[in-house]
């Protein structure tokens, strides 16, 4: 016994393959959901990569304003397609936004169907039985659960 105290309970059967079977399907599926999350969520190499050409494009506005009216040509030049740019990342981020929202609906349905299999698991095929007739209710506090050989005793006086 351990360090706390607690009732044996009277197992007939109970059938380890079946709960680690849950158990690893509900495991390998988060550890998918996760992974995808994780995937769909975190940006693209190419759109760090037009961030990063975005920057550049703001850093170089700046350094020809720097060089007055001589450079306006070149510095409208810029700052139009640096309009272009920044209109492009809006409609990749919003193209983005509508996948991970897709993404998160079909997995939301998906654990829904797993959640009833394993409700139809759990409860259509036991897992777990008791044997009712090794319980006992009035014996003394150590003593609550009968041996084998009792519980066939008890079992075969009560058809007597």
């Amino acid at each position: 016994m351990g360090l706390i105290p607690y009732p044996q309970l009277p197992f007939h059967s109970f059938r380890v393959a079946d709960v680690c079977l849950v158990m690893a399907v509900g495991a390998i599926w988060e550890l998918i959901i996760r992974t995808l999350r994780l995937l769909m969520k975190r940006k693209p190499a190419a759109i760090r990569t037009r961030d990063a050409a975005l920057k550049d494009l703001e850093f170089e506005i700046k350094r020809m304003r720097n060089k007055g009216a001589s450079a306006f040509v070149a510095t409208s030049k810029l700052e139009r397609q640096q309009l272009a740019e920044k209109k492009a990342l809006t409609k990749a981020a919003e193209q983005r936004r509508e996948r991970v929202e897709k993404l998160e609906k079909i997995t939301q349905k998906i654990d829904m169907g797993l959640c009833l299999a394993v409700f139809l698991c759990y409860y259509g095929v036991p897992m777990m039985e008791f044997s009712a007739q090794r319980l006992v209710e009035n014996r003394g506090p150590g003593d609550a659960i009968m041996t084998a050989e009792e519980g066939e005793l008890a079992a075969v006086s009560a058809f007597r």
